[in-house]
């Protein structure tokens, strides 16, 4: 007859199991007692005991946790409206999570998902076939519809999460861009089939925006002609679609964000520069170098070129 008391069912089982003498695993085999599935590698349970013991814990946190309560466990202060947590707990997790160290591992972890998912995309880029990693990112091959992330580590982690679906190729930062913001790549005969630029809310005149795209191509290229001529100063690329504007000090964001309070407005950023007569501490890069310059402290191939070998990620 079952024990109907908890706490007597629960020292039952609890001294049952270590009595209990369990068969031998066999390599390969989840850990979990009688159970002899097969594991993933890098894992100790099989598949079905990881999702059985996600749902698991979700449903115990939610019954344990009340929902006028701080959802950190041991935390009985009650959240802030809008949030889960409270925020003594919000500003906790903060000031560890912008530690040295807290970044130094997250970047490392990131840097190690956006290698896992570029091999398993091939690695090289589908255009012009760059295989530097430090100049490769994932392009949406019918564009960005609104399915998850759009750009940089949350787009890595959620490609890994949904187990690389399709959709989803190898370019290069170069080929991105022209791609995505002319509608098709110089280096290759790629071509975009779907809207040019971002989601537009409301109908445009295509002759027009047309018209628009090539009064801008113009204009950078009066900007790149002030800056010593259309020409990467790294890597040599002559295509004026790949070319963009390099803050030599590596403040750009910074400085963006001061003119228009957009790190990523780069049109209001030409405008100042025509209109501030060409200042100094300015270069022509192509996006390649651009990227790697910005993220990485030095250009692969500025690395080849002037031999100044740095801890780069491989």
């Amino acid at each position: 007859m079952p024990l109907k008391d908890p706490d007597k069912r629960r020292r039952y089982n609890r001294n049952y199991r270590k009595t209990y003498v369990y068969p031998e695993k066999k390599p390969g085999e989840c850990s979990r007692p009688d159970c002899h599935n097969l594991v993933e590698e890098g894992f100790k349970w099989c598949t079905h005991h990881r999702e059985y013991m996600k749902e698991y814990h979700k449903k115990d946190r939610a019954l344990k946790k009340s929902p006028n309560k701080c959802s950190n466990t041991d935390c009985p202060s009650p959240p802030t409206p809008g949030y889960k947590t409270c925020e003594k707990c919000r500003t906790k997790r903060n000031e560890v999570g912008k530690t040295d160290e807290a970044r130094s591992h997250r970047r490392n972890r990131n840097h190690e998902i956006k290698e896992e998912v570029l091999k398993v995309y091939g690695a090289k880029c589908a255009c012009c076939g760059e295989s530097h990693i430090q100049f490769l990112s994932i392009d949406h091959v019918e564009g960005f519809n609104g399915i998850g992330p759009r750009r940089g580590a949350d787009l890595y982690r959620w490609l890994k999460k949904k187990n690389y679906p399709e959709g989803f190729r190898v370019l290069c930062m170069s080929c991105n861009f022209a791609l995505g913001h002319h509608g098709y790549c110089p280096h290759g005969t790629l071509t975009s089939h779907h809207q040019i630029g971002r989601p537009r809310i409301h109908p445009i005149n295509q002759k027009r925006s047309d018209s628009k795209r090539a009064y801008w191509l113009q204009y950078k290229l009066g900007v790149f002609t002030a800056y010593g001529g259309p020409v990467c100063a790294c890597c040599g690329e002559t295509h004026v679609e790949c070319l963009s504007i390099d803050h030599i000090n590596n403040d750009g964001a910074a400085h963006r964000k001061a003119l228009s309070g957009n790190a990523r407005d780069a049109r209001n950023f030409y405008i100042w520069l025509r209109a501030n007569g060409y200042p100094p501490g300015f270069q022509v890069l192509c996006m390649n170098c651009n990227f790697a310059r910005g993220h990485f402290g030095v250009c692969p191939q500025d690395r080849r070129r002037t031999k100044v070998f740095l801890d780069l990620p491989t």
